[in-house]
């Protein structure tokens, strides 16, 4: 499966490469932003930064665990956004706009069309906040019990109590 994910995601970036000459056009239909035509050299050359940072492995992270839906995601992940931009490829998305001071925001963030995309589920697992070093993300440690094999038949004891609970005869 990783090879078929390698491979289809090399291809998806090749076919991307080819569209770049047109993508304002397709971004500003797809999104209704007219600034994407308005400001095509720009454009052009942020959908060539976007492309190159999308062939770093999120295509790949996309088919892997977002569209086939990889069940490695750990039971619990604790944050919230901080506008860092951090995750929206190292701030090289195509859509990412600056509010000022180190604070960026989706300028897609609305769109239908956003829901199919990585951005949709990040974070999804540790790789991703290990990935784009976000400050504010973090996976919450899953507890595990461990209980000593039982000495008298009787119920396990957990080994932080095990000194304690029996006596020995």
């Amino acid at each position: 499966m990783k090879t078929f994910s390698k491979l289809f995601s090399k291809l998806i970036v090749f076919v991307i490469s080819l569209l770049i000459p047109v993508s304002p056009l397709l971004m500003s239909l797809l999104f209704w932003k007219k600034k994407f035509i308005l400001e095509y050299g720009n454009s052009v050359k942020k959908m060539r930064i976007h492309l190159e940072a999308i062939s770093q492995g999120p295509v790949r992270h996309f088919l892997e665990d977002v569209f086939l839906q990889n069940k490695n995601i750990p039971v619990q992940i604790q944050g919230s956004c901080v506008q860092c931009g951090n995750c929206c490829l190292e701030k090289k998305c195509f859509f990412l706009e600056p509010l000022g001071e180190d604070k960026f925001q989706c300028g897609i963030y609305d769109s239908t069309w956003r829901r199919f995309s990585n951005c949709n589920s990040y974070p999804l697992h540790a790789e991703d906040i290990e990935r784009y070093n976000c400050p504010s993300f973090s996976v919450v440690p899953v507890r595990v019990k461990i209980h000593a094999p039982s000495l008298n038949n009787g119920p396990p004891i957990p080994l932080q109590n095990r000194s304690t609970a029996r006596t020995t005869k």
